[in-house]
């Protein structure tokens, strides 16, 4: 999935684009202090992980509380911007 253009064009990326993949599916995370519903179910959240094809496992990961219709391009677009956090699995 393309999702911007980045400052840094080089020979190798000449038009600066941001590609990458993507898993996404819903999920309800467990903790205790997670309000429940009255039904007792935690709520469903997004979670999208991101898996570029040179990475032999997900590189970022990210919990969202967006509504369940968002289309996959404006999650993924939500996650990508600068300064928003995600847990990530390097080091």
């Amino acid at each position: 999935m393309t999702w911007g253009r980045g400052s840094k064009a080089d020979p190798a990326h000449p038009t600066a684009v941001m590609r990458s993949r993507f898993a996404v599916l819903r999920v309800r995370p467990a903790n205790r202090e997670i309000s429940r519903a009255e039904d007792g179910t935690l709520p469903a959240v997004w979670l999208l992980a991101e898996w570029p094809t040179c990475a032999d496992e997900p590189t970022d990961y990210w919990l969202s509380t967006l509504p369940e219709d968002i289309p996959l391009p404006e999650l993924v677009r939500l996650a990508k911007i600068r300064g928003v956090s995600s847990t990530t699995t390097g080091s």
